[in-house]
């Protein structure tokens, strides 16, 4: 009789117990389905052997468009979620995963109840409970990113056809403006020459070439810009005598020069040195940094274009007698469009392109 009671007890024991575990998993799934209806991840649980859906989340249906009950009877109807011809669809991303393995993928599809195209990122793991393996399977909706990031990524396009265009305008006005001022330029200078002339019309003269200069400097930046943009990559060497060609080069400045009373002088210590390079962005560095040194001196100062030659290399040195750079500021130099407050407050002309473009053409030189 004892050991009947004892059994008895065992028994209403084992009852109690069993059904503090059940209440305890009712409430945790029934949390857990709270939970899910209010993220945008679709959980399930697959059966390894039989295909059988253990579990699914019941934000499915708002998700994927299919009825989780569906999925529960058959897994298969996932597929209806890709097009027909997707190469996607016949692949089983479950086949052979094993326990303690994960597998990630993306994939898009078409919502079954509203017809919208969405994108998901799934992530499925293998498992094993009471000695079955499982897949856990998670489905995130990622389609408010995809959308976030195509629209940037429009955005981003829209910007650089804007930009392309925009350099492509600013190119094609710099050469229809250059040529006519080559040709005012050319006549000014004979007049410059001639003598006699008044002081007030030599004045004016100066003047006119001064802004004809820096409106020649700001039409060639414009188009190189442009070009360094669109062909910077490229470099197209050849061999050149350096103090032959710096000399070409600080020549085409000298009236300029002579106009201003600036001295403008070439030293170099070499006879003769060969060099590759890029002539014709070679010309727009060395012009740019002529040209800035030329404006920015004012009347009667001093230009210095020093070339020199060591054991490892070759570098050409403009000095000049100019207002210079406030050493504040000097970090900001290559910044586009960027001017001295020295340069503003003398109310000197320029865009603020010229040694970003310098920089842009060195670079491509190392």
């Amino acid at each position: 009789r004892d050991a009947q009671e004892s059994r008895g007890l065992g028994d209403v024991y084992k009852r109690q117990k069993l059904r503090r575990k059940n209440t305890e998993l009712l409430y945790r799934e029934e949390l857990f389905a709270k939970l899910s209806l209010n993220v945008d991840d679709v959980f399930m649980m697959v059966d390894a052997k039989t295909a059988r859906v253990d579990y699914v989340s019941p934000n499915i249906e708002r998700l994927l468009g299919i009825p989780g009950q569906k999925v529960r009877q058959d897994i298969e109807v996932l597929k209806n979620l890709h097009q027909k011809d997707a190469p996607d669809r016949e692949i089983d991303f479950l086949a052979g995963l094993i326990s303690g393995q994960q597998r990630e993928w993306n994939f898009d599809f078409i919502h079954q109840q509203t017809g919208e195209h969405r994108w998901f990122h799934n992530i499925a793991m293998g498992s094993e409970v009471e000695g079955r393996r499982k897949y856990i399977l998670v489905m995130s909706d990622r389609t408010a990113d995809k959308k976030v990031n195509q629209a940037l990524s429009e955005a981003v396009h829209a910007a650089e056809t804007a930009n392309r265009a925009k350099s492509t305008f600013l190119s094609n006005m710099s050469h229809d403006i250059r040529t006519p001022l080559t040709l005012i330029k050319a006549p000014l200078e004979d007049l410059a020459n001639h003598e006699p002339l008044s002081e007030s019309g030599r004045n004016n003269i100066n003047t006119a070439l001064r802004n004809v200069h820096v409106l020649l400097r700001l039409t060639t930046n414009l188009i190189n810009f442009e070009r360094a943009d669109t062909y910077g990559g490229k470099l197209r060497v050849a061999e050149y005598e350096l103090g032959a060609y710096l000399e070409e080069t600080v020549n085409i400045f000298r009236e300029y020069a002579k106009v201003r009373r600036i001295s403008l002088t070439y030293e170099k210590n070499f006879e003769y040195l060969n060099v590759w390079m890029d002539k014709d962005k070679m010309d727009s560095i060395l012009k740019n940094i002529l040209s800035n040194a030329l404006k920015y001196t004012p009347d009667g100062g001093r230009v210095t274009v020093v070339a020199t030659e060591t054991a490892e290399q070759w570098s050409v040195e403009v000095r000049d007698t100019g207002i210079g750079v406030p050493a504040d500021e000097q970090k900001k130099l290559f910044k586009m469009h960027f001017r001295g407050s020295n340069a503003v407050n003398s109310k000197i002309a320029g865009s603020g392109i010229g040694l970003l473009l310098v920089r842009k053409l060195v670079r491509l030189h190392k």
